[in-house]
Order: structure tokens, then sequence, then C-alpha cells
């Protein structure tokens, strides 16, 4: 019994030095992601709307909430796009179609995704964990790994990530 407390005093010591390192590791990326979001919002390409959008999802990518929503809330997502892909409907914003498209969009929204796991170490090793046999499954399914990143970068970090869908 004494040595379960001790192990305990001993995980609670080592979260903030976890979250210290995983703040360390994700720096870099998170530098790259805000870098890649100012070429975005000076890029004229992009309409005011989409700029908009980028700022909200500069904004939202550091909230640690916003990946215990995704942890809590993969498979209920994925199922409710897979009933909405077979039904056929389809989301009607184009923002991240015209993102994947732009030569700096692309990266955002891969670096978006990343920065939103690094917001929560816990969440994020939970979706993480999560989101690989689901991967698998799409991938099988979809037959690439362009078609299953494109739905987890896409159609889930992205409308899932952002404040104005929640």
């Amino acid at each position: 019994m004494n040595s379960w407390i001790a192990w305990m005093f001993v995980a609670l010591a080592a979260i903030p030095l976890l979250n210290i390192a995983w703040t360390k590791l994700f720096a870099p990326v998170r530098m790259k992601f805000a870098d890649l979001g100012f070429r975005l919002l000076h890029d004229p390409k992009l309409n005011d709307k989409d700029k908009e959008r980028v700022e909200q999802l500069l904004d939202d990518a550091f909230k640690g909430h916003k990946t215990v929503l995704l942890a809590l809330m993969i498979w209920p997502a994925i199922i409710v796009l897979a009933v909405m892909k077979i039904l056929g409907v389809e989301d009607d914003d184009t923002l991240f179609d015209r993102l994947n498209a732009h030569e700096t969009g692309e990266k955002f929204l891969s670096y978006h995704a990343l920065c939103v796991l690094g917001a929560n170490p816990i969440a994020g090793f939970l979706f993480i964990v999560q989101a690989v046999p689901a991967l698998i499954v799409m991938i099988i399914a979809a037959g690439s790994y362009g078609a299953a990143k494109h739905f987890f970068v896409e159609r889930l970090f992205g409308p899932f990530g952002t404040a104005k869908r929640i």
C-alpha cells in the first residue's frame, strides 16, 4: 500500500516535468505554425472570410480544452461524418479545400493539427491512442493515406478545433 502511494506522488511530481518537456518539444512546431499563419494572413489570394478563419485556427490551436474535446468526441465525430458521407451530405465550408490547394495552406492545416495535439499532452495522447485504429481503418477503406489524412486534418481538426463550430 505504501509503495502505491509513493508511486502516486512520483507520478504527480512527474506531470509538470513532462508538461514542460512536451511544451519544449512542440515549440518549433508552434513557431512554424505561427509563421505559416502570418504568411496566410498577409496573402492577397485569400479573401477576408478565409483570413478570419485562419485567425480562428491560430487562436484556437493552443487551447488545451480543444484537445480534450477532440479526445472525447473522436468516435462520435467519425460516425457522424461517415454517415454524412454515405448520405451524400457535404460540408459547404470550402475553406479547407481552398487552404489545401494553397501552397502554404496545406502545411498550415497539418501544423494546426499538431498544435492542437500539443496543447494538452494527456488528451493528445488519448486522442492518438484512439485515432491510430481509426486511421488504419480509414486507410484500408479509402485506399490511401492521403484521403485518411485529409479527413483527420480538414474534417476533424479544422471544424472541431475552432470555437465557432463548437
